[in-house]
């Protein structure tokens, strides 16, 4: 929640600040920046990940769609803009637990909790096991 009070801190407002020049929702986008902040501190960008360690699985017909179909749609949505080489997608954990995959190219983002506990558990399987080889991987070399 963000609070605004007053110079004298003689009142406090709890809610939306709307700027009534341009409908701008002053609140909404000061949550965004402080949320992305926080992703930021949390994201693990795939191309970091140490591939050498990477569990391959192969899918066959019908198995794996929701992983599938999730890379696609970011996949998609670069081939709208025209984009062919770009960097890979963030798998990002929040400080609540849930999962963002973010495309930093195209500013498109997918919270994976949404699509329910299933699909989460796939994608956090994947996000645990690079951070625990990742942090591996430093601990060795250190």
């Amino acid at each position: 929640s963000i609070y605004y009070v007053d110079e004298s801190f003689t009142y406090l407002f709890d809610g939306n600040l709307i700027e009534l020049s341009t409908m701008r929702n002053v609140t909404s986008e000061r949550v965004s920046e402080i949320e992305m902040a926080e992703l930021e501190k949390v994201s693990m960008p795939f191309d970091e990940l140490p591939l050498e360690m990477a569990i391959k699985r192969v899918y066959g017909s019908g198995e794996g769609s929701f992983l599938r179909g999730v890379i696609r749609t970011l996949v998609r949505e670069r081939a709208a803009r025209n984009i062919r080489s770009a960097p890979t997608f963030d798998l990002e954990l929040t400080d609540r637990g849930g999962l963002i995959l973010t495309d930093q190219t195209t500013g498109y983002w997918i919270a994976i909790e949404a699509f329910g506990p299933t699909s989460y558990q796939e994608f956090r399987a994947i996000f645990d096991r690079a951070h625990s080889d990742s942090t591996s991987s430093l601990a060795n070399r250190n």
